[in-house]
C-alpha cells in the first residue's frame, strides 16, 4: 500500500535576519575591561565534559578490507578537520588514517569510523500471477570499517563503544 506524501515547509538560512553585532570598544591604552568577559568553563557542564571526552587519544588499528581494491588509508573528517595522528610522541595532521598499523587518534575520529555504515538494499517482489503480490525492500547495514581498539585509558570508553555500535550510523 503506498504511503501518503507528507508536505513540509522548508526553511532556508537565507531567510533569517541576523541582528547586527554589538560594537566592542577597545581602549587606546591600558588593560581591556574584563567585567564584560564571560568565562564559559563549568566543570559540571555535561557538554564540556563530552567535548573533553571526544578529544582523548585512543590507539586503534583499522583492519584490512576484503574488497578487491582496499584503500591504504581512510578519510575521517570532523567539522572540516582531518585527523591528527600521534607518531613518536608528536601529533601530526594527516589527510587520512592509515590501514593495518597502530595509530593513536582522537576519539572523535574513531566515532566517525564506527558510525560509517553503508547499507545493502535488496528488493523482493512477487509475480503478477499472485492474487496480492508483495514488494519488500530489505536493508542490510554493515560496518564500513572494522577496527580494533588497542588502548583506551578512559574507563567509560568500553560503554561508549558499545553505545556507538548500538546506535548505528
Amino acid at each position: 500500500m503506498p504511503r501518503p506524501t507528507v508536505m513540509r515547509k522548508e526553511h532556508s538560512t537565507r531567510d533569517l535576519e541576523l541582528p547586527p553585532p554589538s560594537l566592542i570598544k577597545l581602549p587606546d591604552e591600558g588593560d581591556i575591561d574584563h567585567e564584560n568577559i564571560v568565562v564559559a568553563l563549568d566543570s559540571d557542564n555535561k557538554y564540556m565534559q563530552d567535548l573533553a571526552f571526544n578529544e582523548e587519544p585512543v590507539t586503534i588499528m583499522i583492519d584490512y578490507s576484503d574488497d578487491e581494491y582496499p584503500p591504504a588509508a581512510i578519510d575521517a573528517w570532523v567539522n572540516g578537520f582531518s585527523p591528527e595522528i600521534l607518531v613518536n610522541g608528536r601529533w601530526y595532521r594527516k589527510p587520512a588514517i592509515p590501514v593495518g598499523c597502530e595509530v593513536t587518534v582522537k576519539r572523535k575520529y574513531v566515532e566517525v569510523l564506527m558510525r560509517a555504515k553503508p547499507e545493502t538494499v535488496r528488493t523482493e517482489h512477487g509475480t503478477s500471477q499472485e492474487e496480492r503480490p508483495q514488494n519488500n525492500v530489505r536493508r542490510t547495514p554493515r560496518s564500513a570499517y572494522n577496527l580494533t581498539v588497542i588502548e583506551d585509558n578512559n574507563p567509560a570508553g568500553r560503554e561508549w563503544r558499545t553505545r556507538i555500535k548500538r546506535e548505528g550510523g
